[in-house]
């Protein structure tokens, strides 16, 4: 959601990840130089999103990306992903999803 008071965005280069408050999912995707490939959904999916049965998760592919970067994906709840280049490159993001 969005805050009209204030943004919050911490980089935290170590872990790899962002976490972001006060800006919406558009104007974070807009905002970012290298846009994702791909998005393995963890939290806050659309039903018309792919899924892999083999890994029973939902996924955004680099067709439907620009598309779902002006989606409305605070209306499927919480919103938490993961990008990916390729299939390969998924099997690694899995692999640091159990680990942590």
């Amino acid at each position: 959601m969005k805050n009209k008071c204030f943004s919050y965005v911490k980089i935290d280069k170590q872990n790899n990840c962002v976490i972001t408050s006060g800006i919406s999912w558009e104007e974070f995707y807009c905002g970012i130089g290298h846009k994702p490939e791909n998005l393995l959904l963890l939290a806050g999916y659309p039903y018309e999103c792919e899924a892999s049965a083999a890994l029973n998760l939902s996924y955004i592919p680099k067709a439907q990306m620009e598309a779902f970067a002006h989606a409305r994906v605070y209306d499927y709840g919480d919103f938490a992903w993961v990008d990916f280049q390729d299939a390969a490159d998924l099997s690694a993001v899995l692999m640091l999803l159990c680990v942590k």
